[in-house]
């Protein structure tokens, strides 16, 4: 695929694009290198029995007692999440959980947003987080509208990062938006033409 300009498209194209032809998918994702203004395609080949999760730690009893009623079999950890200050609704609050096992995550209470983890076609665990990031050019407040109504329409979450690159808008996914960090940057690339980041095989890259 050629690089896409970041004026590729308005936000009416998109969405008439979106509306008639694009499906949201997470079977790859892309990695873009900043010397060669190239994207590389990362293929996701198997599912792993394990999730990433973000619940709210005012339930984390009834959490943690429903994970293992629907089927999940050990909590490997849980910690607190960090998005800056404010926090943006609804992440206030929030816990960041890993688990194991077959359940069913949708059976889960109090979850802000899910994730099973992955394995790229490197052997490396994808699949980590609920955030992704945009490039922005600098001083152009007519990219950044047109990434913050990309972002509605997406039903993403614009929020602070404490290291935040001011060339970048960050964004993070609930259970509301249209997909997860890797579907959401793929739409953002292949429909707007933006080098969306999810940051995919990297972990939890913002503790």
């Amino acid at each position: 695929m050629a690089l896409l300009s970041m004026s590729a498209c308005t936000v009416q194209d998109a969405d008439v694009k979106h509306s008639n032809e694009y499906v949201f998918h997470d079977d790859y994702y892309y990695v873009f290198s900043s010397l060669s203004y190239t994207a590389t395609k990362v293929h996701i080949i198997d599912s792993l029995d394990e999730y990433y999760f973000l619940f709210n730690s005012d339930f984390e009893e009834e959490v943690l007692e429903s994970l293992y009623d629907h089927g999940f079999t050990k909590i490997i950890y849980i910690e607190d999440e960090t998005f800056g200050a404010p926090s943006p609704e609804p992440l206030k609050n929030a816990k960041c959980a890993k688990v194991k096992g077959h359940g069913d995550i949708d059976q889960i209470p109090h979850v802000i947003f899910a994730s099973q983890l992955s394995i790229n076609e490197y052997g490396e665990t994808c699949g980590f987080g609920n955030t992704l990031v945009v490039p922005i050019e600098p001083d152009n407040l007519q990219s950044y509208d047109a990434i913050m109504k990309h972002a509605e329409f997406l039903k993403v979450i614009p929020y602070s990062h404490p290291y935040q690159d001011p060339k970048k808008i960050y964004l993070a996914c609930t259970k509301e938006s249209r997909g997860n960090p890797a579907e959401i940057a793929n739409w953002f690339y292949e429909v707007a033409g933006y080098q969306a980041d999810c940051l995919w095989g990297l972990g939890e890259w913002y503790q």
